[in-house]
């Protein structure tokens, strides 16, 4: 976008092939111009990774000083098109605090210099105010461009530190539940391996009372793992919405039936979650909505979202491997899963029956 500033640089390429002059100032005027372009270039091409920081001071300096250079030479139209340039190099490479300063000075510069060149009056502040509205506007554009990228790092962060989180609480639980168990394994084995030569049968004690806490071990760690594993809709509602929420889509809720069969309930907070999960991974979605209700005897639960599918020219989402087994799931219980474009949003849609049978 920035680029398209460039543009501006028709005026003074028309002034120099219309208006005759020695052939060595034209060759010094068309050098200048590509100075200029490659050093504006240079600038823009660093400052879009980081803005503001003074990322090539140098292509600054010099851009300034060839306009310095040029316009003596070339006359008021020189002037009026290469400020527009300097009054955005410099609000795009100062600190926000100097824009207003840096801004002052391009303008008063302007004006002093275009009535010392003999300008008129009406082209000089004419230009002046045109560079006040776009240096303005070229100001509230770059605000918002630091803006969106704090906002983004933000949540980028915050996602980072909920995985960070949730592994630190999944391995607080695993260690709780297995440390000791295994702490005592590895002692029993050490004083089995000791004894097995001069007590066989005291070895083979330990050795059972080693089977004995691994098997404890297994099953207090099925039960934590089952707890991980257990998916009720409710949870998976407030799950989605954080995750949702934390990838910058507005998410909106309708509707958490309750009281509905194990099976049921389980295969509905699989849709929210594979659903959501695609919408995250690969929608591009700016908004998303979960709606969940009863439909004659079935749970109906639809997420849609404005994403990239939503045209109709997207992949069917419902190749994805973790869609293919909701489809399973869903099949086993007598249920439906669709997926498609409907009304401009594309919609993922899983019909349950409540009266669902118990799968094989």
């Amino acid at each position: 976008m920035a680029l398209l500033f460039l543009g501006f640089l028709a005026y003074p390429v028309s002034n120099l092939l219309r208006v005759h002059r020695p052939a060595a100032l034209v060759v010094l005027g068309a050098a200048g111009l590509a100075v200029w372009t490659a050093c504006y270039v240079r600038v823009i091409w660093r400052s879009t990774i980081e803005p503001h920081h003074l990322d090539a001071p140098y292509a600054l300096v010099i851009l300034l000083v060839v306009g310095a250079t040029m316009v003596p030479l070339f006359g008021f139209i020189w002037l009026g098109s290469l400020a527009f340039y300097a009054n955005a190099l410099l609000l795009i490479e100062l600190p926000r605090k100097w824009w207003l300063r840096s801004l002052g000075a391009v303008i008063g510069t302007f004006v002093v210099v275009g009535f010392a060149m003999g300008a008129p009056t009406g082209d000089v502040f004419g230009n002046a105010v045109q560079m006040i509205l776009i240096g303005g506007l070229q100001a509230a554009f770059f605000r918002q461009i630091q803006d969106s990228t704090a906002l983004r790092q933000a949540r980028a962060e915050l996602a980072r530190l909920a995985v960070a989180e949730e592994r630190l609480r999944i391995a607080r639980d695993l260690h709780d539940v297995l440390g000791q168990q295994l702490s005592a394994m590895a002692l029993k084995s050490e004083l089995a391996a000791r004894l097995v030569g001069r007590d066989p049968a005291r070895a083979g004690a330990e050795i059972a009372e080693v089977e004995s806490v691994a098997r404890q071990a297994l099953d207090e760690m099925r039960a934590t793992v089952s707890g991980y594993r257990d998916t009720s809709l409710a949870g998976e509602v407030r799950t989605a919405t954080a995750l949702l929420t934390a990838a910058g889509v507005a998410v909106t809720i309708s509707g958490v039936p309750v009281g509905l069969p194990p099976a049921v309930e389980e295969a509905a907070a699989w849709v929210v979650r594979e659903a959501t999960t695609n919408v995250v991974r690969h929608a591009k979605a700016t908004s998303c909505g979960i709606t969940m209700g009863r439909e004659h005897g079935s749970v109906v639960v639809e997420v849609r979202d404005d994403g990239v599918a939503a045209a109709g020219y997207h992949a069917p989402v419902l190749r994805g491997t973790g869609l293919v087994g909701l489809t399973e799931r869903v099949h086993a219980l007598g249920g439906s899963v669709s997926a498609g474009p409907v009304d401009g949003w594309y919609t993922v849609r899983a019909v349950v029956p409540v009266a669902a049978p118990v799968p094989a």
